[in-house]
């Protein structure tokens, strides 16, 4: 494994792992893949983490060794803020740096992993976002991808 990853990335992703690893044997829960991967900046979806539980999930467990390879495919297929600024800019017809909440939620509940209204809304609420405003796409995809507390984090 150590040959994705170098020894300071392997430190942080066992250390991370090591929070969530409740018996210290090496395994997490399953169900803590997400959680563990997103603190340490991936956004997986949620069929990737369904995926990847299939493919390396052992007695509802995972160990490092396999957690290593998840987050090596993980970064290898994710460029995340990359992405999503490619597709605020193109939706941004001005190229001004914003679009409008309208818009926004036009395309959240469109494409992709389709949201419905009232989720758009939440995150809207969440983020301070008024429901006739703009959307300053940088600051927003900022925002979007800091990892959350653990207390806060959604159950998968």
């Amino acid at each position: 494994m150590a040959h994705f990853f170098s020894q300071n990335q392997i430190d942080e992703y066992r250390d991370c792992f090591s929070l969530h690893d409740s018996s210290r044997k090496g395994v997490i829960r399953a169900d803590d893949l997400a959680r563990v991967m997103r603190s340490l900046y991936t956004s997986p979806t949620t069929q990737e983490i369904r995926a990847y539980r299939r493919q390396y999930e052992k007695e509802k467990k995972i160990q490092f060794d396999d957690f290593l390879l998840i987050m090596d495919e993980q970064q290898r297929n994710e460029s995340c803020s990359r992405e999503i600024l490619d597709a605020f800019y193109h939706a941004d017809v001005k190229k001004q740096g914003y679009i409008s909440v309208k818009e926004f939620k036009r395309i959240m509940c469109t494409f992709g992993e389709k949201l419905k209204e009232r989720e758009v809304d939440a995150v809207l609420r969440e983020f301070g976002i008024a429901k006739n405003g703009q959307i300053q796409y940088a600051d927003f995809v900022k925002k979007l991808l800091t990892p959350i507390p653990d207390s806060m984090a959604p159950q998968e």
